[in-house]
């Protein structure tokens, strides 16, 4: 999964989120290995017991009931001193103009190559030239395979079976 698929699936940013992208620490590897290093400050029976990686994204779409075990919460807040775990999993309200957490202007659409079209949203429907039903045995015309592949594409992106 690319990590613009990931970045779509998450929910709202969380102070988390935030503040390990500021340090270029929000990959699970990246992460864990500051984790380890935290928890050798606090005690090295902790070293070693960091979130697995769903759980990761979990904490950082801020999709968690309560509060992590408290053995994550110190290592955290000593990952990241001035901050208590509970609120290293608040929402933050994204600033104008960004989306998924994605700065504006900086990252572009993924665009679909085919139809040039930005992926999420829908192909506007053009019919080239008027076409009869195809029956079976027959070839379809190269445009109407390209715009039936597009209307696949769009859908299995937005989970549509």
């Amino acid at each position: 999964m690319s990590t613009a698929q990931r970045t779509r699936r998450l929910g709202p940013d969380t102070e988390l989120k935030a503040q390990l992208r500021q340090r270029h620490w929000q990959t699970h590897r990246v992460f864990l290995r500051e984790y380890d290093k935290a928890a050798a400050r606090i005690d090295e029976k902790l070293v070693g017991t960091g979130p697995l990686k769903a759980q990761f994204y979990r904490w950082l779409a801020g999709d968690i009931k309560t509060l992590p075990f408290p053995d994550h919460c110190r290592v955290l807040e000593a990952m990241l001193p001035g901050h208590t775990a509970a609120e290293l999993f608040t929402a933050v309200p994204r600033p104008a103009g960004e989306s998924h957490g994605s700065p504006a202007g900086r990252v572009a659409p993924v665009v679909s190559p085919p139809t040039g079209v930005p992926i999420g949203t829908r192909a506007p429907v053009v019919q080239s030239e008027p076409s009869a039903p195809v029956a079976a045995g027959q070839n379809c015309p190269p445009a109407a395979v390209r715009q039936l592949m597009s209307w696949v594409e769009v859908g299995s992106r937005r989970g549509v079976a």
